[in-house]
Formats: structure tokens, sequence, C-alpha cells
């Protein structure tokens, strides 16, 4: 019977749709994981940056103190 055919046509559209619509979603929940971890990583970075920077002022002066 031609109907039922279609019918389980319909079924596994629907299944497929269904299931990307879901990957979508998890692909999605993902991606702003990742944009997290990304801003996190590049604010530590920066407070690295900012540190060594201020480390190294600190040690210039230390040297240039010690050299009068």
């Amino acid at each position: 019977d031609r109907s039922v055919s279609r019918g389980l046509g319909d079924v596994y559209k629907r299944q497929v749709a269904d299931n990307l619509t879901s990957a979508a979603s998890q692909l999605n929940e993902i991606g702003a994981a990742l944009a997290g971890l990304i801003q996190k990583t590049e604010t530590a970075i920066t407070n690295t940056r900012v540190s060594f920077t201020n480390t190294d002022n600190a040690l210039a002066q230390w040297w240039g103190s010690s050299e009068e």
C-alpha cells in the first residue's frame, strides 16, 4: 500500500529534522561554552601580561636603584 510507505517516509523525515534540530541546539551550547572558555583564556593571558609587565618594571626600578 502506497499510503503506508508515504507515512513511513514522513516519519523518517520528521526524525531526521528532529535530529538535526537537536544537533544544532547542542552545537549552539558547545559554541557558547567555547566562547566562554576563550573569553576566560584571553582574560588570563591579559592578566599574565600585566603581571609580567609589573614585574619587569619593578625589576627595572630595583636594578636602577641598586646602581646608584
